[in-house]
């Protein structure tokens, strides 16, 4: 079993300065600067195999030998690792591309040692990399595949990908740019939720959210914790098909698609779901008739003429509606209330009570 089902990985973006892009790759750099905190700490010797630019994996015989090696390699793609080619149970990758490095380093299982020479690595790459005129931007600290309770609506940012039990982030790259150089103030100054803490030390700002890297049910919780932390202050935009309020997209209100059919505002002949729109008035009152009609189609399952209805949708002219409709309408056995914003439907999906 390797990491990929139950193991840990530290990402790391790194850009050269201008004057430094295709000029930073030296011997020094890969052996003293990227992989020397490794082999101190035990972990380069546990590589058995190297495939440099995705040859065929060779085997390493000794540490000697691997150095003779790193030596040699220029820009590209390197990968040392143990176990199965396909899901290693260790892996260290060097992407050595010409505008600096991006790498990372993978262990399978849960022990929380790799999780703190992790943090004492980060800083001794970002100190090293700066001597070579490459600037330490990004690194993150968590599972390799698992995943964890998004919060809604799900926001993601490239610079600053959320879920994160480990943020660590360079201050020198970060100050360069106006746009980074407030993230960066936001994220050292902004109040940190229960169980998080916050190191700033020289050029590495390092954010760790407390759990037990043996509980998978609390590593989701605190990845989703981090998630809700930081969105906000990097400004993440929501997922596609989320919007800001949370709610989903559902389709689009005018699609070849949907036809309109006795007893139903539209039909899909695909999916088999029916849609109903309705009015609200400004009395909160809705068209009796017109819910009691749909919902005899729900509990049938079947349009008038015998159509299969899966599902019943409800659409309503404002989101204020679809949200005060939404309890009534699941329970009269309705799939969601949605709402036209555009040219798009919404599922509302109202805030915990």
């Amino acid at each position: 079993m390797g990491y990929n089902a139950d193991g840990f990985v530290i990402r790391m973006k790194c850009y050269a300065d201008a004057e430094a892009v295709k000029q930073w790759l030296t011997t020094e750099v890969v052996v003293d600067t990227l992989l020397a905190p490794l082999a101190a700490d035990g972990y380069l010797g546990r590589a058995t195999h190297v495939s440099h630019d995705f040859a065929p994996p060779e085997p390493i015989h000794s540490m000697a030998e691997l150095r003779r090696r790193a030596a040699a390699w220029r820009y590209g793609i390197v990968s040392l690792f143990a176990g199965d080619p396909a899901d290693p149970e260790f892996e260290i990758f060097l992407g050595l591309e010409p505008v600096g490095p991006r790498f990372a380093v993978a262990v399978a299982g849960a022990d929380p040692r790799f999780r703190d020479d992790v943090a004492r690595w980060v800083r001794t790459w970002s100190h090293g990399l700066a001597a070579a005129r490459v600037r330490f931007a990004t690194g993150r600290f968590e599972p390799a595949r698992a995943t964890y309770p998004r919060p809604t609506p799900p926001r993601t940012s490239l610079d600053w990908p959320p879920g994160s039990l480990d943020q660590y982030l360079g201050r020198a790259w970060h100050r360069a740019d106006a746009e980074c150089a407030a993230v960066l103030e936001a994220l050292e100054q902004a109040p940190l939720p229960q169980g998080a803490s916050r190191i700033i030390d020289r050029d590495v700002v390092h954010i760790a959210f407390a759990t037990d890297l043996q509980d998978a049910a609390a590593v989701a919780a605190a990845r989703s914790a981090h998630e809700r932390w930081i969105t906000p202050l990097v400004q993440a935009p929501p997922e596609r098909g989320w919007n800001e309020h949370g709610d989903g997209a559902v389709g689009a209100l005018s699609s070849p698609r949907l036809r309109v059919v006795e007893g139903m505002t539209f039909y899909n002949d695909e999916t088999q779901v029916g849609h109903q729109a309705l009015v609200v008035f400004p009395d909160g009152s809705i068209e009796e008739d017109r819910w009691a009609a749909a919902e005899a189609i729900a509990r049938a399952g079947a349009l008038p003429d015998g159509t299969p209805v899966k599902s019943v949708r409800l659409i309503f002219p404002r989101r204020a509606d679809a949200l005060a409709m939404h309890a009534r309408a699941l329970a009269a056995g309705f799939e969601m209330t949605t709402y036209g914003d555009g040219p798009q439907l919404w599922q509302v999906y109202p805030p915990p009570p």
